[in-house]
């Protein structure tokens, strides 16, 4: 019995022992656990401490860099911008520019990416940054032929110096684009519109022509070059026998290893772009602007003289009805009514203006009257103008014709002092003899004030 208990307490003694060990080997892991746990806080406070010492400075010189040209972009547009004009620049300077409407351009995109930013929204003015992309995009002829170089803003000691771009507008993006769908034979190359500046031709001065295309010109390696002819047509815009093989105008644009060099990127689009310059005799009557591809041995692609967009040149005097770029409808007196313009939105210091007037005589004008031309500040003082009988002194009112439709055009001179900014462009018409204006009246028959009708607002840049 005795032995038993002793056998029982040396068993309870030898577990003990073990439960000692157990314990003593946990508190030895346990330690060597707090151990390692000190040592990797020790290397986060190392490089904590490090990131402190070196980075953390460079971050704030970025960031006062970054105010500097903040500040320093600021400054110059509140000296040489409007209220109305759109501000394009870097993401992280944009939310800083809050006077201005602003376009935020991606910083970490490619050159196709801020030019898709900029061709959707056409910024008046575009803060750029040195970079790849930026270097890309200058490089590009869309963005050479729209924007142009102002000024290298000054920067902090250090800093990277910001370059400001402002916007022009070219010709070739005047008019609306026109389906046209021609193909060429087997080649898969196709014309897909065409656009050009104005419908109406003007003796003396260029048509700017854009053409849209698809395909792989590759496929065209035979092609030598693309020309375009302005061509006489009847009233269905076929080309006429009369007119024969007279060519009014032509350009032709070299295609050289498949491609023609006139062809460019434009946004989504593949383009190319031509101007034919007018002769100062080109008579009356409409007219067919043709297109045809040649090969190297002078053979056609697909057709010679392929009709792609009709145009005219009408009389200033005329029984049928013409088709203004914007159409309205003012009466003038009893007898008169403004059924139309066509001017331009946007025009320099010192160029000169040009208003296109189409008249509707629906009686016999009593007197003889007098066209004005005003173009207005924002305080109502006439900044240019253009007072002339119509038809540029050729055709007085007292000899039009009910049933006539005119087309008078007006040349406005800017002066090159006229300070930038948005103006409101006025017209009527007054007694000569009085000076007198006539009454005129909206579409719904309401009154106008002060005799005049705003046709637009004009931006001087």
């Amino acid at each position: 019995m005795v032995e038993s208990v002793n056998e029982r307490i040396v068993n309870h003694e030898s577990r003990i022992t073990n439960y000692r060990l157990q314990i003593t080997d946990y508190v030895s892991r346990f330690t060597f656990h707090i151990s390692r746990f000190t040592f990797h806080v020790s290397r986060f406070t190392f490089y904590v401490l490090r990131f402190t010492f070196y980075v953390l400075p460079l971050l704030l010189v970025g960031c006062a860099r970054a105010d500097v040209g903040t500040g320093a972009v600021a400054g110059w547009l509140r000296a040489h911008t409007l209220a109305s004009e759109r501000v394009a620049a870097p993401e992280r300077m944009a939310p800083h520019l809050k006077d201005w409407a602003v376009v935020a351009l991606p910083e970490s995109g490619n050159a196709a990416a801020l030019a898709a930013t900029l061709h959707s929204e056409l910024p008046d003015y575009v803060i750029a940054w040195p970079g790849v992309a930026w270097d890309g995009l200058r490089a590009q002829p869309w963005f050479q032929d729209h924007y142009r170089f102002l000024e290298v803003l000054p920067a902090a000691e250090g800093a990277t110096p910001l370059r400001i771009y402002g916007y022009t507008p070219t010709p070739f993006e005047q008019g609306m684009w026109q389906a046209v769908q021609q193909s060429f034979g087997v080649t898969g190359v196709e014309l897909l519109a065409v656009r050009v500046n104005r419908q109406r031709l003007t003796p003396g001065e260029s048509l700017y022509v854009t053409l849209a295309w698809s395909g792989d010109w590759f496929a065209l390696a035979e092609g030598q070059r693309l020309v375009l002819r302005l061509m006489a047509a009847d009233a269905t815009g076929a080309l006429t026998a009369a007119g024969g093989t007279k060519v009014y105008a032509q350009v032709e644009s070299p295609i050289v290893d498949g491609l023609p060099v006139a062809l460019r990127r434009d946004g989504d689009m593949m383009t190319s772009q031509h101007s034919l310059a007018l002769p100062n005799d080109l008579p009356y009557g409409d007219y067919v602007l043709t297109l045809t591809l040649y090969r190297r041995n002078g053979e056609p692609v697909g057709g010679e003289n392929l009709r792609i967009v009709g145009l005219f040149y009408l009389p200033e005097v005329t029984p049928e009805r013409p088709v203004p770029e914007s159409e309205g409808a003012w009466q003038l007196g009893d007898a008169i009514a403004l059924i139309g313009y066509d001017v331009v939105e946007r025009v320099s210091p010192g160029e000169t203006l040009r208003v296109t007037l189409y008249w509707h005589v629906q009686a016999a004008v009593p007197g003889d009257y007098k066209v004005f031309i005003h173009l207005l500040d924002a305080n109502g003082k006439i900044v240019a103008q253009e007072d002339s009988q119509p038809v540029g002194w050729t055709y007085p009112t007292a000899q039009w014709k009910p049933g006539e439709y005119i087309r008078d055009e007006h040349m406005v001179v800017l002066d090159e002092a006229i300070p930038r900014g948005d103006y409101a462009l006025f017209v009527g018409m007054y007694d000569a003899g009085t000076l007198v204006r006539l009454e005129v009246r909206d579409a719904d028959g309401a009154l106008l004030p002060d005799g005049h009708i705003l046709l637009r607002v004009v931006k001087v840049r």
